[in-house]
């Protein structure tokens, strides 16, 4: 795949410029330094470089042809203006897009989706789930939330690079457990790279190296996502993926720099030092033994084969066990992802409401946490056992419902 023809496609230009728009572009180039190093650019005629529309990318391409621009980075912040070298401060930061970095090798890529999973069902146990949004990379995966799921007051209060190092380090703390145990034992690395000059691969950027395009998605893709999709002939990607809702992630980006306290490094400028904290998957070990689930109700069966959930107003309690036990079991027999089975459940749990059953609101907190903590196959012992037909019990209750 030779760059200049691939940059030529409209679609991954407009992809790429969605994402770069307001940040500060780094490009790595095909020509070589003396010492063997590929160039990096990331400033032209003096001015930092930037482009917000397909159309200035490509005077971008232009005037880089002579060293044969190969891949595009954007800067995880984003900045109120970039016409000078003085634009480049902290204090100039109005948004900063929280980001996982999952360190990675192609091979492993499943293993890579798995840590993904646990990553975004942390971030969607504290109420995130629309804003979220992933990139295969090359070698690993990025997760991210859109920067504008946290309220400008937000950024104004605590700044922009404190707000996304807590929201980041948090997630990692929390998820650390289970992204030792997505990984398997194997050599994957998730780390908090947040500082001021953090760059990521634009979507559908070629990867520097590898014949790969950077395919951007949302959480419901991981379950079919695999690496025929980063063919750069053919890249396929999700086109919603820069969607969100405005201030979605302002509890966590709170909660967060409550308990973490902002970026360690203080207000540097953009050539300070770079702090990173990682949760190794080789080396990391639980603290603590887990404690024992507590067990569902009695109500909540397994469903040997659960059909979709009707999402529909409540009439009864029998219709809420109903609609619980087929979320339950769709997760526990690995047909829904652990993401898309939170958001179901939140969703059951505004249902409760409609009817007056607020009661129920527990039973399905309790399930939102054994979803959080438990993969599929720890879960399916806790679920009831399916009753038959001949008992005239729950599966003749489902299938007569619909």
């Amino acid at each position: 795949m030779r760059p200049v023809e691939y940059y030529s496609n409209p679609r991954v230009l407009r992809e790429m410029a969605r994402y770069l728009n307001g940040r500060w572009i780094a490009v790595h180039c095909e020509r070589k330094l003396k010492d063997g190093r590929p160039m990096l650019i990331r400033y032209h005629r003096g001015k930092p470089l930037s482009a917000g529309t397909p159309a200035q990318l490509s005077l971008i391409l232009k005037a880089l042809s002579f060293c044969s621009p190969r891949a595009f980075y954007g800067s995880a912040a984003l900045y109120g203006a970039l016409r000078s070298k003085d634009d480049l401060s902290v204090e100039n930061m109005v948004a900063y897009t929280p980001s996982w970095d999952i360190d990675s090798q192609p091979q492993l890529w499943q293993r890579t989706v798995a840590v993904a999973e646990a990553i975004v069902g942390e971030i969607a146990r504290h109420g995130v789930v629309e804003s979220v949004w992933l990139k295969w990379s090359g070698r690993g995966m990025h997760v991210h939330i859109h920067e504008a799921a946290i309220s400008s007051d937000v950024y104004k209060k605590y700044g922009p690079l404190n707000v996304a190092y807590s929201v980041v380090e948090y997630i990692l703390r929390r998820a650390a457990k289970r992204i030792v145990e997505a990984a398997g034992g194997a050599p994957i690395k998730v780390e908090n790279l947040i500082d001021p000059q953090r760059v990521f691969t634009a979507p559908l950027s070629l990867h520097r190296l590898l014949d790969r395009a950077c395919v951007p998605l949302k959480p419901a893709d991981l379950s079919s996502f695999n690496l025929s999709w980063t063919d750069p002939h053919d890249p396929r990607y999700d086109d919603s993926w820069f969607t969100y809702r405005p201030g979605e992630a302002d509890r966590l980006a709170l909660k967060a720099i409550h308990l973490v306290g902002g970026y360690p490094g203080g207000h540097v400028s953009p050539r300070g030092v770079r702090i990173r904290t990682a949760v190794k998957a080789e080396t990391l070990k639980a603290r603590e033994a887990p404690r024992p689930p507590k067990p569902l109700p009695e109500k909540v069966r397994l469903v040997p084969d659960p059909p979709a959930p009707l999402l529909e107003p409540l009439r009864s309690e029998e219709d809420f066990y109903r609609e619980l036990s087929v979320i339950l079991s769709r997760y526990a027999l690995a047909i829904d992802s652990r993401p898309k089975t939170l958001a179901l459940l939140r969703a059951l749990k505004e249902n409760t409401k409609i009817r007056g059953l607020e009661h129920l609101q527990s039973v399905v907190q309790q399930a939102e946490e054994l979803v959080g903590q438990l993969e599929p196959t720890q879960l399916r012992p806790l679920l009831g056992p399916p009753l038959t037909k001949k008992s005239g019990g729950i599966t003749d209750f489902f299938y007569e419902k619909r």
